[in-house]
């Protein structure tokens, strides 16, 4: 660890927030002396918790949001879409995902209609 985080400057969340360029700057400093697999074992070892950063791609392979069933399939009008489903579990109000985003224009009408406009084809 650098001397810098030793210092009475970050002693403090507020100061730190004050200051949070600067800590931005020493943590991206201080995570290039190690790698990635590096910096999990130590933080693990340390019982920190952490996960590497993965692109969504990468996500989709994930082996831990696999098993906890994360991710759920929807019909789209262009065929089965994979989407990341809802990261917290009530048990009386269980959330799941409905179905795709609508296209662009899908309700165009009802909106206009409901705020009291009226929809013109033209």
């Amino acid at each position: 660890v650098q001397p810098a985080w030793a210092s009475d400057e970050f002693a403090t969340l507020e100061l730190r927030a004050k200051q949070i360029n600067k800590v931005y700057g020493l943590l991206a400093e201080t995570f290039l002396e190690r790698t990635t697999d590096e910096w999990l074992s130590m933080l693990r070892d340390l019982h920190i918790p952490c996960a590497p950063l993965r692109t969504p791609d990468e996500l989709f392979d994930d082996e831990h949001l696999a098993a906890v069933g994360f991710f759920e399939t929807v019909d789209s009008p262009n065929g089965p879409v994979r989407f990341p489903g809802v990261p917290t579990w009530f048990s009386r109000t269980p959330g799941h995902v409905h179905g795709p985003a609508p296209r662009t224009g899908e309700h165009t009408r009802e909106v206009l209609e409901e705020i009291g406009l009226q929809f013109s084809d033209d």
